[in-house]
C-alpha cells in the first residue's frame, strides 16, 4: 500500500516496477506478451517486453526506464528493442490500414498514393526514378518508400515540407493557389490512413510511432477559386467603336450586348 502524506497519495516513480502496474501502462500484443510506450525527453517509443507475467514485465519496463536514463534512446533501442529495424516502415503500414479500412478500393488508392507522394518529397526519393528501367521503375521507385520507417515521418518534417512547397512560389499567387488546393488534397488523403477508428487495431498489430505523421498538421486555409476576368472591356469598346461602329451596326450591337451582359 503506498503511504498518504498530508492526504495526498504520491505516486512511484517510473523507475520503480510498481508505476508500470498502474493502470494500462502495461498492455498486451498479439503474442499474448506485454509491452509498453516509453516517453523520454521529448521522444516515444513502444517496446515489446516478450513476458507474459505482468509483474516481470513491470520489472522488465522499470529496468528499462533505468538504461534509458543512464545511456540514452539510441542505445536502449538497440539493447531492448534489437535497434529501431523493428520499428513499423511506410509499406507494412500502408498494408495493414488497407486490411482494415472500409473505404471503396479507388479510394484506398488515392490515399496510399497521396501518402507515398509525401513521403517521397520529405526523404528526396527522386520521382523521376517511377520512369526509369534501371531503378526498377514504378516498383523499385515504391520499394524505396515503402522501406522508409514511419517514425521517420514526423509531424515537425510533413509541416517543414508543406511551408518549403509553399515558398517555392511565394511570389507568384496564382501557381501558390494552386499548390495550396495541391497539398491540401495530399495531406487530406493521405490522413485518411490514420482514421481514428481504424487506429486501436493498427496499433495491436503494428509497433507505431505515439505521434503519428499528421498529428497537429493543419490544411492551409483554401484560396478563392473566384474567377478574374483579364478582358478589358474598355480597350474592346473602343476598337470595336473605330472599326465596327456605321460599318457594321449589328455586329457592335452584338458586342456591345455580350459585354454589357456577360459577368466580367
Amino acid at each position: 500500500m503506498k503511504e498518504i502524506i498530508d492526504g495526498f497519495l504520491p505516486g512511484y516513480a517510473k523507475t520503480d516496477s510498481r508505476y508500470w502496474l498502474e493502470g494500462a501502462r502495461l498492455f498486451e500484443d498479439n503474442s499474448q506478451a506485454f509491452s509498453c510506450r516509453f516517453s523520454y525527453r521529448g521522444k516515444r517509443s513502444q517496446i515489446a517486453l516478450g513476458l507474459g507475467n505482468k509483474r516481470e514485465a513491470a520489472s522488465k519496463a522499470a529496468e528499462i526506464y533505468k538504461h534509458l536514463i543512464a545511456h540514452g534512446w539510441e542505445d536502449a533501442l538497440r539493447k531492448y528493442k534489437g535497434d529501431s529495424d523493428s520499428s513499423t516502415s511506410v509499406g507494412e503500414f500502408i498494408r495493414a490500414a488497407i486490411q482494415h479500412s472500409s473505404a471503396r478500393r479507388q479510394s484506398i488508392i488515392t490515399y496510399s498514393k497521396a501518402f507515398r507522394t509525401i513521403v517521397s518529397e520529405i526523404e528526396k526519393i527522386d520521382q523521376a526514378g517511377r520512369f526509369d528501367s534501371k531503378s526498377g521503375g514504378c516498383d523499385g521507385w515504391k520499394e524505396r518508400i515503402d522501406a522508409v520507417k514511419l517514425e521517420r515521418i514526423t509531424p515537425e518534417r510533413v509541416n517543414a515540407w508543406k511551408n518549403k512547397r509553399l515558398r517555392d512560389f511565394r511570389d507568384d499567387p496564382e501557381k501558390r493557389n494552386q499548390t495550396t488546393v495541391t497539398i491540401n488534397s495530399l495531406i487530406r488523403n493521405a490522413k485518411a490512413l490514420f482514421a481514428r477508428k481504424n487506429l486501436a487495431f493498427l496499433r495491436a498489430k503494428l509497433n507505431l510511432p505515439e505521434v503519428l505523421p499528421f498529428d497537429g498538421v493543419s490544411m492551409e486555409k483554401f484560396p478563392s477559386l473566384r474567377y478574374h476576368s483579364k478582358i478589358d472591356a474598355k480597350k474592346i469598346l473602343e476598337n470595336a467603336h473605330d472599326e465596327l461602329a456605321g460599318a457594321d451596326d449589328e455586329v457592335f450591337k452584338a458586342l456591345l450586348l455580350a459585354l454589357v451582359c456577360a459577368p466580367l
